[in-house]
C-alpha cells in the first residue's frame, strides 16, 4: 500500500507555526463564512468574503521612512475580495510595506494599507492585492 504524500504547502505551514493568540471575539468571528456585511462609509470596491485559511507571509520591501523588515510567518486570512485581503499576524506592519502571501493554490503580492493591534502579539492587517498568480499558471 502506498503511503500518502503530504501536500507541499502543508509541509511549508509546519515550518512556520502560528505564534499569536486570537482574542476570543476574533476566534468567534472566524467561524462565520460568506459575504461580509458592509459598514457605513465603507469605501471598498468589491464585497469581501469571510474565511479563515492559512497563508505564509513573506516581507518584500518597506518604504525608506519605515526601515523595518519582517521574518516569514504563517498568518490567517480573515477575509478576501477582488482587490484586497485582511490577515491576522503576530507582527505590526505599516502602510506601503510590500509582502507576498503564499497559498496552496498560488501566491499574491500585497501592499499594506492599514494595520492595527487587536490583542497581545496579534495584529489585523488590511492589504491591497497587487498581483495574483496560480501555481498551475507558471
Amino acid at each position: 500500500m502506498a503511503e500518502a504524500v503530504e501536500d507541499p504547502f502543508e509541509e511549508q505551514l509546519k515550518l512556520y507555526p502560528i505564534d499569536f493568540v486570537l482574542p476570543p471575539r476574533v476566534r468567534e468571528e472566524l467561524q462565520r463564512k460568506g459575504t461580509g456585511a458592509a459598514i457605513h462609509n465603507d469605501n471598498r470596491e468589491s464585497p469581501r468574503f469571510r474565511t479563515n485559511g492559512p497563508a505564509i507571509l513573506t516581507w518584500i520591501s518597506s518604504p525608506p521612512a519605515v526601515d523595518q523588515s519582517h521574518t516569514t510567518c504563517q498568518v490567517i486570512v480573515r477575509d478576501i475580495s477582488k482587490t484586497g485581503v485582511g490577515i491576522l499576524t503576530s507582527s505590526q506592519w505599516f502602510p506601503e510595506q510590500l509582502g507576498k502571501l503564499e497559498f496552496a493554490v498560488g501566491e499574491m503580492t500585497v501592499k499594506v494599507m492599514r494595520s492595527r493591534r487587536i490583542g497581545p502579539r496579534c495584529f489585523e492587517v488590511g492589504a491591497r492585492i497587487l498581483k495574483f498568480s496560480r501555481h498551475d499558471d507558471e
